[in-house]
């Protein structure tokens, strides 16, 4: 066995270890796979790939694959976290959240919660939203009112405001 097929199955046992019994690493992920990659490139250029290697190769190919996911895979998560709080900014707009409100609110949930807190906000926003009601029938009872009020009334009130 020649030496860079030796240090090319080294590289590939040690990297599999590493994926065994270590932690997820970026940097671990990185250097393994570049390790991987420069073994079995540097062995094709100068010793030559060779048919007795085609099993070192095929496992250095799965943990290219491997080594490539696991670097990926953060991203995705990322993605997906980032999704939900665009769903979740879409929603609370639509409910009539101001972005202020949005913002704090995004704030808040950043940070540990239990179930009951978050149901104490909402209350919170349940009943600020009623509130708002009642004083919004108060202002179209106000308005239909108005209606009422004879054209007599009206044209007064109008010829009030203009400089004759």
């Amino acid at each position: 066995m020649r030496a860079l097929e030796v240090i090319v199955i080294l590289v590939i046992m040690a990297a599999t270890g590493g994926i065994l019994f270590s932690k997820r690493d970026q940097q671990w992920n990185v250097g393994m796979l570049l390790s991987v990659l420069l073994a079995v490139v540097l062995h094709g250029i100068i010793d030559h790939y060779r048919v007795q290697m085609v099993p070192a190769y095929a496992v250095a190919l799965v943990l290219i694959i491997v080594f490539i996911r696991r670097l990926a895979k953060p991203q995705i998560e990322s993605q997906s976290k980032s999704l939900v709080k665009i769903k979740f900014i879409k929603d609370a707009k639509s409910l009539g959240y101001s972005l202020k409100e949005i913002q704090e609110a995004l704030q808040v949930l950043s940070q540990e919660m239990e179930p009951e807190t978050l149901k104490g906000l909402v209350r919170n926003k349940i009943f600020e939203i009623d509130e708002r009601i009642k004083m919004l029938h108060s202002i179209q009872t106000l308005l239909a009112g108005l209606l009422q009020t004879p054209e007599e009334d009206i044209h007064n009130y109008l010829q009030s405001f203009r400089n004759e």
